[in-house]
């Protein structure tokens, strides 16, 4: 059993993720593709599968889309 097999098993961690430092060292490219229209797993494969097991991250993820998506103009 390799390392990533038990982190997974004992951690319900994808064996994707990258953890937290890696996640947030990406995230401005998953935000940048996410608010040009691309799917999240397409944008950023990596990021997209911690941001599914990690509270923390999915805010701060939250909070960048917010800042780089474009606001719809007002009708």
């Amino acid at each position: 059993m390799t390392h990533d097999d038990v982190r997974h098993r004992l951690l319900h961690v994808e064996a994707a993720d990258p953890g937290c430092d890696a996640c947030l060292a990406r995230l401005d490219v998953w935000a940048d593709g996410v608010a040009s229209g691309l799917p999240g797993e397409v944008a950023e494969p990596t990021v997209a599968a911690h941001l599914r097991s990690c509270a923390a991250c999915s805010e701060d993820a939250e909070g960048l889309l917010a800042l780089v998506t474009p606001e719809a103009p007002d009708s």
